[in-house]
């Protein structure tokens, strides 16, 4: 069989997690580049966004776009809504990549608001339910989104207490709530 565009994406792991990688490779080396190499922009927010709302997004989207559908027995995410969350997604890394980091968060929260809502018209249409651990994964998608909320209006006062609330609903609880309501399904918890 081939794979075209919108067979793969049946299944979205199939494009999020490589992009997600590549975007880890890229966000690695920042410090690298700023030590040893050209002069470029001190990469404190350019690496943690990279790295949560690149990759670690890209792993959540791809996870939940692909295991969402089949715990609710409903129809895969379509070929143009894959397109437009991975395009959202590629826009907010490039913004942040290239220092337009209020901006690359505004794109990452309307992506964010795109895949829940999507996710949550599965839900809604379920003809299974979800295990009750995944209610975990909403809690972490719904901090995601208060932070990429919040943080874009912050950004230029990254000491402030709203700032780092904010930072840490996001490379926090976006993040660890997923993993712990999908892994406590897969390990039997």
């Amino acid at each position: 069989t081939s794979l075209s565009f919108p067979r793969i994406c049946e299944e979205p792991f199939r494009v999020f997690f490589p992009f997600g990688s590549t975007l880890g490779i890229l966000g690695v080396p920042l410090w690298l580049i700023y030590y040893l190499g050209p002069p470029i922009p001190y990469p404190n927010i350019t690496h943690a966004r990279l790295m949560i709302e690149g990759l670690m997004a890209s792993f959540v989207f791809g996870f939940l776009g692909t295991a969402g559908p089949r715990l609710t027995s409903t129809s895969h995410f379509s070929a143009t809504e894959v397109a437009i969350i991975f395009t959202l997604d590629l826009l907010a890394a490039g913004a942040h990549t290239g220092g337009a980091h209020r901006l690359g968060d505004i794109l990452f929260l309307v992506c964010l608001l795109l895949f829940a809502r999507t996710l949550l018209q599965r839900v809604r249409q379920r003809k299974d339910s979800p295990p009750p651990n995944f209610d975990l994964v909403a809690f972490g998608l719904l901090n995601g989104i208060a932070s990429a909320a919040l943080v874009p209006w912050f950004v230029d006062a990254q000491l402030s207490r709203t700032y780092q609330f904010g930072r840490s609903l996001l490379t926090l609880c976006f993040v660890l709530l997923p993993i712990a309501g999908g892994a406590a399904f897969f390990l039997g918890g």
